[in-house]
């Protein structure tokens, strides 16, 4: 059998060895070896491949690394050091093992990182670092839908027209609608006029166009 030995298994083996004299048989002898098997330190691995975050949040920890370590050491007590390496500096270690983000993701940026996360086995009794390892995590950005957003010039500037004016009158032009999202959609405006008035103004636009005049129709 070629199957290596593993201390966590079994710790010992007992082989019953027999001689006996090639030309005379009657000479014979039996003894029981004992093979004893060494404990040696088992690199840990980390069980943790893929992570899905939301974009535009830094609201999300994933707590106590250390639940995620497979150690088959059974006779040695370790804790363990956790680092982030990540290009775009998404991630952090807080309280020593909780893997924190603290610069939110844009989707529409970018769909997918990936990090890599060392850790150091340390063991408790000496403090001796036993083994550095290194793990890739891959990172999944969702979705989250984005208000459009009103541009112009001057957001709060008061629109006038002056009373009698034809329908079609030109009241602004400075005005475009930004999403973030890029989604095709189609918004409609309300404007009231005075509570004694029972006129109403509405304009229909779509966001693939960016440049919009309002118009008021009498």
């Amino acid at each position: 059998d070629s199957t290596a030995l593993d201390f966590e298994s079994r710790e010992k083996y007992e082989l019953d060895v027999d001689a006996s004299a090639q030309l005379d048989s009657t000479y014979q002898a039996s003894i029981i070896l004992e093979i004893i098997v060494l404990d040696v330190n088992d690199v840990p691995y980390l069980n943790l491949s893929a992570l899905t975050v939301y974009e535009n949040t830094v609201a999300y920890e994933l707590s106590n690394l250390s639940t995620f370590i497979i150690d088959e050491d059974l006779l040695i007590s370790t804790t363990y050091s956790f680092t982030v390496k990540s290009e775009n500096g998404h991630f952090m270690i807080s309280n020593g093992t909780t893997l924190s983000l603290y610069k939110a993701y844009d989707f529409e940026e970018i769909l997918k990182d990936v990090i890599t996360l060392e850790y150091q086995e340390i063991e408790i009794s000496t403090n001796r670092v036993l083994s550095i390892s290194e793990t890739s995590v891959n990172i999944y950005v969702e979705d989250v839908n984005e208000s459009p957003q009103i541009i112009g010039t001057d957001l709060n500037l008061t629109l006038t027209v002056v009373e009698n004016a034809a329908s079609g009158t030109i009241i602004g032009d400075d005005f475009y609608v930004q999403d973030a999202d890029n989604d095709n959609l189609t918004m409609k405006m309300r404007i009231l006029n005075d509570t004694k008035s029972s006129n109403v103004v509405r304009v229909s636009y779509d966001f693939d166009s960016l440049l919009q005049a309002y118009t008021c129709n009498f």
